[in-house]
């Protein structure tokens, strides 16, 4: 990681936590308990707009020098990489880290970035690294977790769901297992949380409520418009939304309000005041389990370590929430009373 850049290089490595220019690991600075913490740097050299002005200052020079009026393109090359490696001399690198939590107990690992470049350069390295290949987190590969080898073969087969009797399915809009699977999922969750109380006790033994947000991202397989944003307010009198479900679209994108009550360390739970409420928002897309834009609670603990640990205690919370309630969507989706349930999905549509 320390080896010198030129201008269009980048070096990745693994770090120190809280000392990322340090690649020294010890037991003392990567293992909290049940979790290895550290972090992935990347270094990178940018040159800016700048680089032109000492280009053309530089081609003057060698025009003068010559006595030309013209230069060739390999020459305007070579001034451009001379320039360009002068400038890579003298500048500071770009340095930008990323957090990573190994949780030994489920071995899982979360990184503090779901961008998808980002997190192929971790794949590499940490493969590269630790001779492990890293299998990504989406509800086919939750539900491989989750599910029996027959009834994950039955998911296999069928992954989603149909509200809608006889679609007619355009080539363009064909969908993943992952979509399928992942859509049926969150039109279930929109279903369940818009006719129950929002309230899930989940295998903590703690009680979440959820809200869906006044923003669903809705997505169809017949031929038509692909996507509609919802941003009307109360959504089970969202015209728009009956419209949609009507013509067989189903939830791609789901933002989600959560929030649970717990109290505080040093309290008797005696009076309301001795209780907190934790609030999580974050949407979450059909393909992937990943929780963009997520917002957790605000930590109180001490250090950086300290509130790492804890962000992402509060991240796993959000993780193990919506995996029990995938896990019970399982246990509804492939039994045989399933067909009862897409009739209440059914009723609940015409009375919007």
């Amino acid at each position: 990681i320390d080896r010198k850049l030129s201008y269009e290089d980048e070096n990745i490595g693994l770090c120190v936590f809280g000392d990322e220019l340090s690649s020294e690991f010890s037991i003392d600075n990567t293992a909290y308990g049940k979790y290895i913490v550290f972090s992935m740097r990347m270094d990178s050299i940018s040159i800016g707009k700048e680089a032109r002005l000492h280009i053309k200052k530089r081609v003057a020079e060698y025009k003068r020098s010559f006595e030309v009026e013209d230069l060739s393109s390999k020459q305007l090359a070579e001034i451009r990489e001379e320039v360009y490696s002068e400038l890579a001399e003298n500048a500071k690198p770009n340095i930008n880290t990323l957090q990573v939590l190994i949780d030994t107990t489920n071995q899982s690992v979360l990184i503090s970035s779901a961008g998808t470049a980002m997190c192929d350069k971790f794949n590499l390295i940490f493969t590269k690294a630790f001779e492990i290949k890293l299998t990504e987190m989406n509800f086919v590969s939750v539900a491989n977790g989750i599910l029996d080898s027959d009834v994950f073969e039955q998911m296999l087969d069928h992954p989603g769901i149909a509200i809608v009797k006889d679609l007619e399915v355009s080539p363009e809009f064909e969908d993943t297992p992952e979509g399928h699977l992942g859509s049926g999922f969150l039109t279930w969750l929109l279903f369940s949380l818009s006719t129950g109380d929002g309230i899930f006790k989940c295998s903590d033994k703690e009680e979440y409520s959820l809200v869906v947000m006044d923003q669903l991202t809705m997505q169809g397989e017949a031929v038509g418009v692909r996507t509609v944003d919802l941003k009307k307010g109360v959504l089970g009198r969202c015209a728009e939304l009956k419209s949609s479900l009507h013509q067989g679209k189903q939830v791609s994108k789901m933002l989600i309000h959560m929030a649970v009550g717990r109290m505080m360390e040093g309290t008797e739970g005696d009076n309301e005041e001795d209780f907190k409420a934790d609030e999580w928002d974050f949407s979450i897309d059909k393909r992937n389990f990943d929780f963009g834009n997520l917002k957790v609670p605000k930590s109180d603990s001490s250090g950086d370590v300290g509130k790492l640990l804890q962000r992402f205690g509060y991240i796993t919370d959000a993780v193990r929430v919506m995996d029990d309630i995938f896990e019970h969507y399982l246990t509804i989706r492939y039994h045989k009373n399933w067909i009862k349930t897409i009739i209440k999905i059914q009723e609940w549509i015409k009375g919007m």
